[in-house]
C-alpha cells in the first residue's frame, strides 16, 4: 500500500485500487456506512457481495461487476482480504495513521 493506493493481483492481472471520494460514495450507497462495514470486516462478518462491491468500486479500469465477483471466488476470499482491509483503512483514515480522540 502506497499512500492512498492498494495493488492486488486478481485473475493474473495487477489491479490498482484507489478509494477516492466517488468510490467511497459507491460503497456507502450499496453497503451502508463505512465504520460499521469496517467493524464487520474486522470481525470476519463480510461476504462475497461486500468484498466484490468494495473491490469493484475502487478499481481503475474495472471489469464488469460480475466478473470481479467471479475472479474473487476463483482466487478465494481469503486471498483478497488484506487488500479489503487496507482499502477500508484508507477510507477511514485518509491514508494516514489514525489519531485517537484527545491525541494529536
Amino acid at each position: 500500500m502506497a499512500g492512498g493506493e492498494v495493488r492486488l493481483i486478481l485473475g493474473g492481472t495487477e489491479r490498482v485500487l484507489i478509494p477516492d471520494f466517488q468510490a467511497i460514495l459507491e460503497i456507502e450507497e450499496r453497503l451502508g456506512g463505512l465504520i460499521a462495514l469496517a467493524g464487520r470486516a474486522a470481525d470476519g462478518d463480510i461476504g462475497i457481495r461486500e468484498v466484490t462491491v468494495i473491490l469493484w468500486a475502487v478499481m481503475r479500469d474495472r471489469p464488469p461487476f460480475e466478473e470481479v465477483g467471479r475472479l474473487i471466488l476463483e482466487q478465494g476470499l481469503v486471498s483478497v482480504m488484506g487488500a479489503v482491509r487496507d482499502i477500508l483503512a484508507i477510507c477511514l483514515t485518509g491514508g494516514g495513521e489514525p489519531v485517537l480522540p484527545g491525541k494529536s
